[in-house]
């Protein structure tokens, strides 16, 4: 299968819900404390984990006497879930950041030779025949 394939299958399968299970899972160790964690059933817990290691096609923790381990490639979905999730966190923030007005708009007012000495950064963009409020 090309990867351009398996890509589809997981965009098809894997939701973000399914990446904090599996953060949880390496979290607790067991899929009993993951569960009540996450309010679910035990049950319905192992269903999710087998349908998500199906969507990658490999398993992503060992099951054990002492609970669970991720196996080598598991621990590469496991990192790349954490990424994922911290990315979609910065997302949401962003967006909802973008959304408010500025607080308060700073109109700044000085000799062209005086600004520039001391705040290079707002001039940076500014030719000779511009003025503050044209600058990016």
């Amino acid at each position: 299968m090309q990867s351009s394939e398996i890509l589809d299958r997981l965009v098809a399968r894997v939701r973000f819900r399914h990446l904090s299970m599996l953060l949880e899972l390496r979290r607790t160790g067991t899929i009993g404390k993951a569960a009540a964690r996450l309010h679910l059933t035990q049950p319905a817990l192992s269903k999710a984990l087998k349908e998500i290691e199906d969507a990658f096609g490999f398993p992503i923790f060992r099951r054990g006497a002492r609970g669970l381990a991720p196996t080598p490639a598991g621990q590469a979905v496991l990192n790349g879930a954490a990424v994922l999730l911290a990315e979609l966190g910065h997302l949401n923030e962003v967006t909802r950041l973008s959304r408010q007005e500025p607080a308060m708009v700073l109109h700044l007012g000085a000799p062209r030779r005086s600004a520039r000495a001391c705040c290079p950064p707002f001039w940076r963009n500014c030719g000779p025949a511009t003025n503050a409020s044209s600058c990016a």
